[in-house]
Protein backbone atom coordinates (compact mmCIF):
# COMPACT_ATOMS: atom_id res chain seq x y z
CA UNK A 1 0.00 0.00 0.00
CA UNK A 2 2.61 2.74 0.70
CA UNK A 3 4.69 1.96 -3.12
CA UNK A 4 1.19 2.33 -4.57
CA UNK A 5 0.84 5.72 -2.31
CA UNK A 6 4.18 6.65 -3.30
CA UNK A 7 3.94 6.07 -7.58
CA UNK A 8 0.30 7.69 -6.59
CA UNK A 9 2.13 11.14 -5.12
CA UNK A 10 4.85 11.09 -7.73
CA UNK A 11 2.27 11.37 -10.39
CA UNK A 12 0.26 13.70 -9.35
CA UNK A 13 3.22 16.11 -8.59
CA UNK A 14 4.59 15.13 -12.16
CA UNK A 15 7.97 14.07 -10.84
CA UNK A 16 10.38 11.82 -12.02
CA UNK A 17 11.55 8.78 -10.16
CA UNK A 18 14.98 9.55 -10.26
CA UNK A 19 14.38 13.11 -8.50
CA UNK A 20 13.73 12.06 -5.02
CA UNK A 21 16.24 11.77 -3.10
CA UNK A 22 14.74 11.03 0.92
CA UNK A 23 12.50 8.46 1.26
CA UNK A 24 10.26 8.33 4.49
CA UNK A 25 7.89 5.54 5.61
CA UNK A 26 5.90 6.01 8.90
CA UNK A 27 3.71 2.62 10.53
CA UNK A 28 2.83 1.40 13.72
CA UNK A 29 3.45 -2.44 13.23
CA UNK A 30 6.40 -2.91 10.16
CA UNK A 31 5.54 -6.29 7.81
CA UNK A 32 8.51 -7.48 9.34
CA UNK A 33 11.02 -7.06 12.23
CA UNK A 34 14.13 -6.41 9.67
CA UNK A 35 14.81 -4.74 7.74
CA UNK A 36 13.15 -1.92 8.84
CA UNK A 37 9.93 -0.75 6.77
CA UNK A 38 11.60 1.81 4.62
CA UNK A 39 13.62 -0.54 3.15
CA UNK A 40 10.85 -3.04 2.23
CA UNK A 41 8.75 0.17 0.88
CA UNK A 42 12.04 1.12 -1.01
CA UNK A 43 12.16 -2.76 -2.30
CA UNK A 44 9.10 -2.70 -3.78
CA UNK A 45 10.24 0.85 -5.78
CA UNK A 46 12.64 -0.43 -8.53
CA UNK A 47 11.96 3.38 -10.21
CA UNK A 48 13.45 4.84 -7.29
CA UNK A 49 17.53 5.58 -7.64
CA UNK A 50 19.57 4.85 -4.45
CA UNK A 51 18.10 7.44 -1.64
CA UNK A 52 18.46 8.25 2.18
CA UNK A 53 15.47 5.89 3.78
CA UNK A 54 14.31 6.86 7.36
CA UNK A 55 11.65 4.36 9.39
CA UNK A 56 9.31 5.82 11.80
CA UNK A 57 6.87 4.28 14.74
CA UNK A 58 4.56 5.90 17.04
CA UNK A 59 0.84 5.24 16.44
CA UNK A 60 -1.13 7.77 15.17
CA UNK A 61 1.96 10.23 15.57
CA UNK A 62 4.17 7.87 13.55
CA UNK A 63 3.33 9.87 9.85
CA UNK A 64 3.68 13.54 11.16
CA UNK A 65 7.38 11.87 12.46
CA UNK A 66 7.90 11.37 8.88
CA UNK A 67 6.50 14.19 7.14
CA UNK A 68 8.46 16.53 9.87
CA UNK A 69 12.05 14.86 8.77
CA UNK A 70 11.69 15.40 5.56
CA UNK A 71 10.05 18.76 6.13
CA UNK A 72 13.49 19.74 7.79
CA UNK A 73 15.88 17.98 5.60
CA UNK A 74 14.72 19.87 3.06
CA UNK A 75 14.77 23.25 4.57
CA UNK A 76 18.58 22.52 6.03
CA UNK A 77 19.28 21.96 2.40
CA UNK A 78 20.31 18.79 2.51
CA UNK A 79 17.47 17.16 0.29
CA UNK A 80 15.91 18.20 -2.81
CA UNK A 81 12.29 16.28 -3.01
CA UNK A 82 10.96 13.89 -0.37
CA UNK A 83 8.28 11.83 0.27
CA UNK A 84 6.90 11.39 3.02
CA UNK A 85 4.55 8.09 3.45
CA UNK A 86 2.45 5.73 6.09
CA UNK A 87 0.93 2.81 6.20
CA UNK A 88 -0.99 0.94 8.68
CA UNK A 89 -2.88 -2.54 8.94
CA UNK A 90 -3.61 -3.26 12.21
CA UNK A 91 -6.75 -0.70 12.53
CA UNK A 92 -8.27 -3.13 14.63
CA UNK A 93 -5.93 -3.11 17.43
CA UNK A 94 -6.27 1.13 17.78
CA UNK A 95 -8.46 1.26 21.13
CA UNK A 96 -10.25 4.59 22.81
CA UNK A 97 -9.21 5.75 25.91
CA UNK A 98 -10.30 8.85 28.43
CA UNK A 99 -6.75 10.06 28.41
CA UNK A 100 -7.09 11.03 24.47
CA UNK A 101 -8.43 13.84 24.92
CA UNK A 102 -7.40 15.27 28.60
CA UNK A 103 -4.06 14.84 27.25
CA UNK A 104 -4.93 17.04 23.68
CA UNK A 105 -6.59 19.71 25.93
CA UNK A 106 -3.89 20.24 28.04
CA UNK A 107 -1.36 20.43 25.25
CA UNK A 108 -3.89 23.06 23.28
CA UNK A 109 -3.98 25.01 26.28
CA UNK A 110 0.12 24.80 26.48
CA UNK A 111 0.21 25.85 23.08
CA UNK A 112 -1.63 29.21 23.81
CA UNK A 113 0.30 29.91 26.94
CA UNK A 114 3.23 29.86 24.96
CA UNK A 115 2.01 31.84 22.24
CA UNK A 116 2.68 29.65 19.54
CA UNK A 117 -0.89 29.38 18.40
CA UNK A 118 -3.85 31.90 18.40
CA UNK A 119 -7.50 30.26 18.03
CA UNK A 120 -8.93 33.16 16.08
CA UNK A 121 -6.02 33.43 13.32
CA UNK A 122 -6.34 29.54 12.51
CA UNK A 123 -8.50 29.08 9.22
CA UNK A 124 -9.03 25.05 9.83
CA UNK A 125 -8.35 22.76 12.11
CA UNK A 126 -7.68 18.85 10.70
CA UNK A 127 -7.75 16.83 14.66
CA UNK A 128 -7.69 12.91 14.10
CA UNK A 129 -9.10 12.01 17.15
CA UNK A 130 -10.95 8.16 17.84
CA UNK A 131 -14.33 9.04 18.82
CA UNK A 132 -17.27 11.83 18.38
CA UNK A 133 -18.01 10.68 21.96
CA UNK A 134 -14.64 12.88 22.60
CA UNK A 135 -14.83 15.63 20.16
CA UNK A 136 -18.60 16.47 22.63
CA UNK A 137 -16.53 16.47 25.40
CA UNK A 138 -14.14 18.53 24.01
CA UNK A 139 -15.61 21.37 22.02
CA UNK A 140 -17.97 21.96 25.27
CA UNK A 141 -15.00 22.49 27.51
CA UNK A 142 -13.19 24.67 24.73
CA UNK A 143 -15.72 27.07 24.15
CA UNK A 144 -16.22 27.89 27.83
CA UNK A 145 -12.61 28.64 28.39
CA UNK A 146 -12.79 31.26 25.12
CA UNK A 147 -9.81 28.88 23.39
CA UNK A 148 -12.17 27.21 20.73
CA UNK A 149 -11.64 27.24 17.23
CA UNK A 150 -15.35 26.95 15.76
CA UNK A 151 -16.62 23.79 14.52
CA UNK A 152 -17.22 24.58 11.07
CA UNK A 153 -13.52 25.42 10.94
CA UNK A 154 -12.84 21.74 11.47
CA UNK A 155 -12.12 18.69 9.53
CA UNK A 156 -12.05 15.19 9.65
CA UNK A 157 -12.67 12.06 8.09
CA UNK A 158 -13.39 10.02 10.85
CA UNK A 159 -17.08 8.99 10.17
CA UNK A 160 -15.50 8.01 6.61
CA UNK A 161 -12.13 5.95 7.08
CA UNK A 162 -12.15 5.62 10.48
CA UNK A 163 -9.12 5.69 13.00
CA UNK A 164 -6.01 4.68 10.89
CA UNK A 165 -2.89 4.97 13.06
CA UNK A 166 -0.15 6.68 11.58
CA UNK A 167 -1.73 7.37 8.42
CA UNK A 168 -4.43 9.58 9.79
CA UNK A 169 -2.92 12.93 8.96
CA UNK A 170 -2.18 11.89 5.47
CA UNK A 171 -5.21 11.02 4.92
CA UNK A 172 -6.65 14.10 6.54
CA UNK A 173 -5.09 16.13 4.31
CA UNK A 174 -5.59 14.38 1.23
CA UNK A 175 -9.63 14.85 1.93
CA UNK A 176 -9.16 18.16 2.72
CA UNK A 177 -6.47 19.56 0.08
CA UNK A 178 -9.19 18.10 -2.43
CA UNK A 179 -12.28 19.37 -0.93
CA UNK A 180 -13.43 23.00 -2.26
CA UNK A 181 -12.34 24.68 1.53
CA UNK A 182 -8.48 25.04 0.75
CA UNK A 183 -7.46 28.76 -0.23
CA UNK A 184 -4.18 30.38 -0.41
CA UNK A 185 -2.99 32.13 2.53
CA UNK A 186 -5.20 30.16 4.74
CA UNK A 187 -3.49 28.88 8.65
CA UNK A 188 -3.88 25.11 8.89
CA UNK A 189 -3.61 23.20 12.25
CA UNK A 190 -3.00 19.70 12.23
CA UNK A 191 -3.67 18.23 15.21
CA UNK A 192 -3.06 15.01 16.62
CA UNK A 193 -4.16 14.55 20.53
CA UNK A 194 -2.77 11.02 21.43
CA UNK A 195 -0.21 8.41 20.16
CA UNK A 196 0.62 5.31 21.98
CA UNK A 197 2.49 6.15 25.43
CA UNK A 198 0.85 9.81 25.62
CA UNK A 199 2.11 11.40 22.80
CA UNK A 200 1.06 14.44 21.06
CA UNK A 201 1.50 15.66 17.60
CA UNK A 202 1.15 19.02 16.24
CA UNK A 203 1.63 20.74 12.41
CA UNK A 204 0.96 24.58 11.30
CA UNK A 205 0.64 25.02 7.77
CA UNK A 206 -0.09 27.44 5.80
CA UNK A 207 -1.85 27.19 1.90
CA UNK A 208 0.26 28.34 -0.93
CA UNK A 209 -0.77 29.34 -4.63
CA UNK A 210 0.60 26.40 -7.14
CA UNK A 211 0.16 26.05 -10.87
CA UNK A 212 -2.55 23.67 -10.67
CA UNK A 213 -4.39 24.77 -7.02
CA UNK A 214 -3.36 26.02 -3.98
CA UNK A 215 -1.13 23.10 -1.73
CA UNK A 216 0.10 23.38 1.79
CA UNK A 217 3.56 23.73 3.01
CA UNK A 218 5.50 23.48 6.41
CA UNK A 219 6.14 26.61 7.68
CA UNK A 220 6.96 25.01 11.06
CA UNK A 221 8.85 22.24 12.98
CA UNK A 222 6.90 20.45 15.96
CA UNK A 223 5.81 22.90 17.92
CA UNK A 224 7.86 22.68 21.01
CA UNK A 225 5.78 23.26 24.54
CA UNK A 226 7.01 24.39 27.86
CA UNK A 227 6.27 23.50 31.12
CA UNK A 228 5.08 26.58 32.27
CA UNK A 229 3.97 29.95 31.08
CA UNK A 230 1.42 32.53 31.55
CA UNK A 231 -2.22 33.08 30.44
CA UNK A 232 -1.89 37.27 30.40
CA UNK A 233 -1.55 37.56 27.23
CA UNK A 234 -4.70 35.37 25.78
CA UNK A 235 -7.77 37.42 26.44
CA UNK A 236 -10.64 36.13 23.82
CA UNK A 237 -12.68 38.55 22.60
CA UNK A 238 -15.71 37.90 24.47
CA UNK A 239 -17.24 39.90 27.35
CA UNK A 240 -16.58 37.17 30.02
CA UNK A 241 -12.88 36.77 29.47
CA UNK A 242 -12.29 37.21 32.87
CA UNK A 243 -14.51 34.28 33.69
CA UNK A 244 -13.20 32.15 30.98
CA UNK A 245 -9.30 32.95 32.05
CA UNK A 246 -10.79 31.85 35.39
CA UNK A 247 -12.12 28.54 33.83
CA UNK A 248 -9.01 28.25 31.84
CA UNK A 249 -6.60 27.85 34.79
CA UNK A 250 -9.19 25.35 36.97
CA UNK A 251 -8.82 23.36 33.82
CA UNK A 252 -5.43 23.46 33.70
CA UNK A 253 -5.05 22.35 36.82
CA UNK A 254 -7.65 19.53 36.74
CA UNK A 255 -6.30 18.20 33.71
CA UNK A 256 -2.89 18.09 35.07
CA UNK A 257 -3.96 16.00 38.12
CA UNK A 258 -6.13 13.78 36.23
CA UNK A 259 -3.26 12.69 33.49
CA UNK A 260 -0.48 12.46 36.29
CA UNK A 261 -1.60 10.16 38.21
CA UNK A 262 -2.87 7.76 35.56
CA UNK A 263 0.54 7.74 33.77
CA UNK A 264 2.17 6.94 36.93
CA UNK A 265 -0.44 3.93 37.72
CA UNK A 266 0.58 2.53 34.12
CA UNK A 267 4.15 2.66 34.75
CA UNK A 268 4.22 1.22 38.23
Amino acid sequence: MAAFAVRDAISQANLEPGAIDLLACATTLPDLLVPGFASTVHGELCELFPLEIVSTQGVCCAGVSALNYAASQIELGKKQTAIAVASEFPSRLFKNTQNVMKLGVEGWLRLIKAERVCPQEIDWLLCHYSSHFFREQIVELLEQTGCMIPEEKWFTNLYSRGNTGGVSIYLILEGFCNSDNLQSGQKIFCFVPESGSFTTAYMMLTAVENTNKPMIYQISNFLEVPESSTLESVKPEQPNFRQAYLLRELVWIWLTSAILPEIATGIM
